[in-house]
């Protein structure tokens, strides 16, 4: 840092032989302010460059390496705060900044119910944090975290047969809806100033009003359109997409040109080429892809192109952060006889994708086993 002082030294020895005293003494003093001035440009210039680079590096990563965490699982954004919420298997829930730094752990979850954590879903609008796990949903106060709700899944059944939660979404209003996957699958709509728990889909007469579906069908991921007049989910076994209009309770089937299959986790964004449309990313664990789905405006027609990444390693669920979809690589899915490298976990992570990820990238048609690296 001193570099400038030397430089100036020279000139001000022979400025001591050729100049009178009091010129000498100011021009000494000059050469001392000059000096202090490029020492601190110089200094500033290196911090800035540095702090440009790791923006620059942070901000350009698709994979964001989260080694010490346990299965990143659930996943949700929190725009005010201008971070990413997510939690683990493990128990803990953390945030990240949104350009894949500072990773924080706010809390560990106790209650039993909860701390497996599959999901999370942040309501800004109400200050609310929801945590579900495959046994239980617990709400939180966003801001303190102190517990709001505790909804065991043997309360929100009723004790009957029941499989386990599997997803969460939250309409405008801040009701939830989730899914219970069991062999007597559920849609749970959970009210969001009373928390009282209601089944949608039960089997009911025909000649009674209301009626969600004539019979019980397997459920899989869900997610409320962003114009949010309708939740969309995926039938487990058909692949089919379902959308239920949530005024009218009525239910009914998007047409694609194929099926759904394996999918875990649905992010919902506003179409980027169909005014009122939707484009919908269906994320899949068992083959390492994210299928995204155009669909019209009326719901009722989509178009479908699959991509298949190396960067996905079991993903688990999803969220829409500014344009870009973030993605929970959790493991958790992992079929060991599958995978050549089960010795060799890879780090677990989270991936942001953005639109120009997926505009540069081919459809691939064919989709065979987990895909590798």
């Amino acid at each position: 840092m001193r570099y400038p002082t030397l430089v100036l030294a020279f000139p001000t020895q022979i400025a001591a032989c050729l100049l009178p005293r009091r010129i000498h003494v100011s021009f000494h003093t000059f050469c001392d302010w000059l000096a202090s001035r490029i020492t601190i440009a110089s200094v500033s210039l290196a911090l800035a460059l540095a702090l440009c680079g790791c923006n620059s590096n942070s901000s350009d990563r698709l994979v964001i390496d989260l080694q010490d965490k346990t299965y990143p699982t659930g996943i949700d954004h929190w725009p005010a705060k201008s971070v990413v919420i997510f939690g683990d298997f493990g128990g803990s829930i953390y945030s990240i900044r949104e350009d894949g730094t500072r990773v924080i752990k706010l809390t560990d979850i106790r209650e039993i119910d909860c701390a497996r954590v599959t999901r999370v879903r942040v309501d800004e609008a109400r200050n609310r944090l929801w945590v579900m796990s495959a046994s239980g949903i617990c709400v939180y106060d966003l801001q303190s975290l102190q517990l709001t709700r505790y909804l065991p899944i043997g309360d929100m059944s009723h004790y009957r047969l029941a499989n386990g939660l599997t997803d969460i979404a939250l309409d405008p209003q801040g009701n939830a809806y989730a899914i219970d996957s069991g062999i007597d699958p559920v849609l749970y709509r959970i009210e969001s100033a009373t928390f009282a728990v209601a089944m949608w889909n039960k089997v009911t007469p025909k000649s009674v009003p209301g009626v969600y579906s004539p019979r019980h069908f397997p459920l899989n991921a869900i997610v409320v359109t962003p114009q949010g007049g309708h939740v969309l989910y995926v039938n487990a076994y058909s692949g089919e997409l379902h959308v239920v209009d949530i005024s009218s309770k009525q239910r009914s089937t998007v047409s694609m040109p194929q099926t759904l299959y394996g999918v875990n986790a649905l992010v919902a964004a506003p179409s980027t080429t169909s005014p009122g449309g939707i484009d919908l990313y269906a994320v899949s664990a068992r083959n390492n892809s994210i299928t995204v789905v155009g669909i019209d405006s009326d719901l009722k027609n989509a178009r479908a192109r699959i991509y298949a990444t190396k960067y996905l390693d079991n993903p688990l669920a999803g969220t829409l952060v500014r344009g870009s979809v973030f993605v929970t690589n959790s493991q958790l899915l992992r079929h060991p006889e599958l995978s050549g490298d089960r010795d060799k976990p890879r780090p677990f992570s989270i991936v942001r994708l953005g639109s120009k990820y997926f505009a540069d990238q081919a459809a691939n048609p064919v989709m065979g086993a987990v895909l590798g690296p």
